[in-house]
Protein backbone atom coordinates (compact mmCIF):
# COMPACT_ATOMS: atom_id res chain seq x y z
CA UNK A 1 0.00 0.00 0.00
CA UNK A 2 3.18 2.41 0.86
CA UNK A 3 4.81 1.76 -2.20
CA UNK A 4 1.81 2.32 -4.28
CA UNK A 5 1.23 5.41 -2.70
CA UNK A 6 5.16 6.30 -3.08
CA UNK A 7 4.84 5.55 -7.05
CA UNK A 8 1.17 7.41 -6.90
CA UNK A 9 2.91 10.50 -5.37
CA UNK A 10 6.15 10.46 -7.97
CA UNK A 11 3.75 10.09 -10.72
CA UNK A 12 1.72 13.39 -9.71
CA UNK A 13 5.13 15.83 -9.06
CA UNK A 14 6.45 14.10 -12.45
CA UNK A 15 2.75 15.49 -14.50
CA UNK A 16 3.18 18.78 -12.61
CA UNK A 17 6.45 19.33 -13.42
CA UNK A 18 5.62 18.63 -17.01
CA UNK A 19 2.27 20.75 -17.08
CA UNK A 20 4.51 23.77 -15.41
CA UNK A 21 7.54 23.43 -18.31
CA UNK A 22 4.51 23.66 -20.69
CA UNK A 23 2.86 26.67 -19.18
CA UNK A 24 5.88 28.32 -18.74
CA UNK A 25 7.08 27.80 -22.43
CA UNK A 26 3.86 28.93 -23.40
CA UNK A 27 4.41 32.48 -21.32
CA UNK A 28 7.67 32.43 -22.47
CA UNK A 29 7.23 31.81 -26.69
CA UNK A 30 5.84 35.49 -26.58
CA UNK A 31 8.74 37.01 -24.51
CA UNK A 32 11.60 35.23 -26.26
CA UNK A 33 12.84 37.37 -29.36
CA UNK A 34 13.46 36.03 -32.28
CA UNK A 35 17.05 35.64 -32.60
CA UNK A 36 19.04 35.90 -35.76
CA UNK A 37 20.70 33.11 -37.23
CA UNK A 38 23.19 34.37 -37.43
CA UNK A 39 23.25 34.51 -33.78
CA UNK A 40 22.71 31.11 -33.28
CA UNK A 41 25.31 28.26 -33.37
CA UNK A 42 26.56 26.50 -36.30
CA UNK A 43 24.77 25.45 -39.07
CA UNK A 44 25.15 21.53 -39.54
CA UNK A 45 23.06 20.22 -42.57
CA UNK A 46 19.64 22.30 -42.92
CA UNK A 47 19.85 23.02 -39.37
CA UNK A 48 20.75 25.94 -36.99
CA UNK A 49 20.15 25.39 -32.55
CA UNK A 50 19.55 28.37 -30.76
CA UNK A 51 19.15 29.23 -27.50
CA UNK A 52 17.89 31.91 -25.82
CA UNK A 53 16.45 33.27 -22.58
CA UNK A 54 13.65 36.11 -21.47
CA UNK A 55 16.30 38.02 -20.02
CA UNK A 56 19.73 38.05 -18.85
CA UNK A 57 19.94 38.95 -15.27
CA UNK A 58 17.87 36.35 -12.57
CA UNK A 59 17.32 37.04 -8.73
CA UNK A 60 18.38 34.28 -6.70
CA UNK A 61 15.54 30.96 -6.67
CA UNK A 62 14.13 32.69 -9.93
CA UNK A 63 12.84 30.28 -12.60
CA UNK A 64 15.45 29.99 -15.63
CA UNK A 65 13.24 29.18 -18.70
CA UNK A 66 15.46 28.51 -21.04
CA UNK A 67 13.83 28.70 -25.11
CA UNK A 68 15.66 25.45 -27.19
CA UNK A 69 14.76 25.54 -31.03
CA UNK A 70 16.19 23.94 -34.37
CA UNK A 71 15.11 25.66 -37.24
CA UNK A 72 15.13 24.30 -41.10
CA UNK A 73 17.27 26.61 -43.20
CA UNK A 74 16.63 25.16 -46.14
CA UNK A 75 14.39 25.88 -48.58
CA UNK A 76 12.37 22.33 -48.22
CA UNK A 77 10.57 20.61 -46.28
CA UNK A 78 13.07 18.44 -44.09
CA UNK A 79 12.80 15.30 -42.10
CA UNK A 80 14.39 14.76 -38.66
CA UNK A 81 14.79 11.30 -36.80
CA UNK A 82 15.60 12.84 -32.98
CA UNK A 83 18.51 10.69 -31.58
CA UNK A 84 17.96 8.39 -29.02
CA UNK A 85 20.57 10.12 -27.35
CA UNK A 86 18.64 13.72 -27.50
CA UNK A 87 20.31 16.62 -26.47
CA UNK A 88 22.20 17.89 -23.81
CA UNK A 89 23.38 21.02 -22.42
CA UNK A 90 26.31 22.79 -20.99
CA UNK A 91 26.21 24.49 -18.26
CA UNK A 92 29.57 26.22 -16.36
CA UNK A 93 30.04 28.35 -13.75
CA UNK A 94 32.34 31.82 -13.62
CA UNK A 95 35.30 29.48 -13.08
CA UNK A 96 34.77 27.87 -15.95
CA UNK A 97 33.84 24.47 -14.61
CA UNK A 98 30.66 22.64 -15.35
CA UNK A 99 27.62 23.00 -13.05
CA UNK A 100 26.29 19.47 -11.88
CA UNK A 101 22.59 18.15 -12.58
CA UNK A 102 20.42 17.99 -9.97
CA UNK A 103 19.51 14.21 -9.29
CA UNK A 104 17.94 12.16 -11.96
CA UNK A 105 17.41 14.92 -13.96
CA UNK A 106 19.22 14.13 -16.89
CA UNK A 107 17.11 11.35 -17.69
CA UNK A 108 13.89 13.22 -17.48
CA UNK A 109 15.83 16.14 -20.02
CA UNK A 110 16.57 13.45 -22.62
CA UNK A 111 12.70 11.93 -22.29
CA UNK A 112 11.01 15.38 -21.96
CA UNK A 113 13.17 16.56 -25.83
CA UNK A 114 12.21 13.09 -27.33
CA UNK A 115 8.51 12.93 -27.44
CA UNK A 116 6.55 10.08 -28.81
CA UNK A 117 6.93 11.26 -32.31
CA UNK A 118 10.49 10.80 -33.51
CA UNK A 119 10.06 11.39 -36.80
CA UNK A 120 9.10 15.53 -37.37
CA UNK A 121 8.60 17.39 -40.42
CA UNK A 122 10.11 20.20 -40.49
CA UNK A 123 8.88 22.95 -43.04
CA UNK A 124 11.21 25.66 -44.30
CA UNK A 125 12.47 28.74 -42.29
CA UNK A 126 10.38 26.95 -40.04
CA UNK A 127 11.34 25.97 -36.22
CA UNK A 128 10.97 22.83 -33.72
CA UNK A 129 10.84 24.53 -29.91
CA UNK A 130 11.56 23.06 -26.17
CA UNK A 131 11.42 24.89 -23.15
CA UNK A 132 13.33 23.66 -20.51
CA UNK A 133 13.09 25.16 -17.16
CA UNK A 134 16.57 25.36 -16.22
CA UNK A 135 16.18 25.44 -12.20
CA UNK A 136 14.89 22.40 -12.01
CA UNK A 137 17.28 20.99 -13.85
CA UNK A 138 21.02 22.05 -12.83
CA UNK A 139 21.93 23.10 -10.06
CA UNK A 140 22.36 26.78 -10.68
CA UNK A 141 21.32 27.92 -7.13
CA UNK A 142 24.23 30.31 -6.28
CA UNK A 143 24.72 33.92 -7.00
CA UNK A 144 27.08 34.43 -10.20
CA UNK A 145 27.92 33.98 -13.46
CA UNK A 146 26.73 31.24 -15.67
CA UNK A 147 27.43 30.12 -19.66
CA UNK A 148 25.15 27.82 -21.50
CA UNK A 149 25.29 25.85 -24.61
CA UNK A 150 23.39 22.74 -26.05
CA UNK A 151 23.92 19.98 -28.57
CA UNK A 152 20.98 18.70 -29.99
CA UNK A 153 21.94 14.82 -31.74
CA UNK A 154 19.61 14.09 -34.98
CA UNK A 155 19.13 11.88 -37.73
CA UNK A 156 18.39 13.71 -41.12
CA UNK A 157 16.25 11.65 -43.39
CA UNK A 158 17.84 13.02 -46.31
CA UNK A 159 18.80 11.25 -49.68
CA UNK A 160 21.23 9.41 -47.46
CA UNK A 161 20.43 9.11 -43.63
CA UNK A 162 23.11 11.70 -41.65
CA UNK A 163 23.37 11.95 -38.16
CA UNK A 164 24.69 15.12 -37.15
CA UNK A 165 24.86 16.60 -33.31
CA UNK A 166 24.36 20.22 -34.06
CA UNK A 167 25.86 23.19 -31.44
CA UNK A 168 23.77 25.91 -30.60
CA UNK A 169 24.85 30.13 -29.73
CA UNK A 170 26.30 30.40 -26.08
CA UNK A 171 24.26 32.81 -23.79
CA UNK A 172 25.28 33.49 -20.65
CA UNK A 173 22.93 35.25 -17.17
CA UNK A 174 23.87 36.16 -14.07
CA UNK A 175 21.64 35.20 -10.76
CA UNK A 176 22.15 37.83 -8.00
CA UNK A 177 20.39 38.44 -5.05
CA UNK A 178 16.87 39.35 -4.60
Amino acid sequence: MKKSRTVFALLIAVLLTVKSVLAQSKSHNSKVSEKKIEECGDKVGNFVLCIETEKSEYKLNEPIVLQVSLKNISDRKVQVIRSSRGYSLDVTNADGKFVPYLRNSHSFITRNWISGRNIVEVEPTKKIYKSIVLTDMYNVKNVGSYSITAKQRILQNAPNKIDVEIKSNKIDIRIIQK
